[in-house]
């Protein structure tokens, strides 16, 4: 923790330099996911990180269950750091969008 704190010391604000860009574990990344869901069900049956084995669970089950997208999030940049507004790693993630979304995965990830 301490040596994160160091570089971004070093990387002035009121400079051009960027600040270190951080880890997924460090923006605390919560993957995109599928949920096998039941009606009547609040909760999931169960999650997968493929929509492909999604769709496979629910084939082999009843026609009561059906598959819910559930996207990715940086939980910790979205919802806690104050750097957001202007840290570039977000906003040219932002502007690239990345595969948090089911649109994005469709055409982007095919396969992942």
């Amino acid at each position: 923790m301490e040596g994160r704190i160091v570089e971004h010391e070093g990387a002035s604000v009121d400079s051009d330099q960027e600040l270190p860009p951080c880890t997924d574990a460090e923006r605390w990344l919560r993957d995109r996911k599928w949920a096998v869901m039941k009606k009547g069900r609040k909760s999931a049956v169960k999650l997968y990180y493929s929509e492909i084995d999604a769709e496979a669970r629910v084939e082999a089950e009843s026609p009561q269950h059906y598959v819910e997208f559930r996207p990715g999030k940086y939980n910790r940049c979205e919802d806690y750091c104050e750097a957001a507004p202007f840290c570039q790693q977000l906003i040219r993630e932002k502007e690239a969008k990345l595969c948090l979304t089911k649109t994005q995965c469709t055409t982007a990830c095919t396969g992942l």
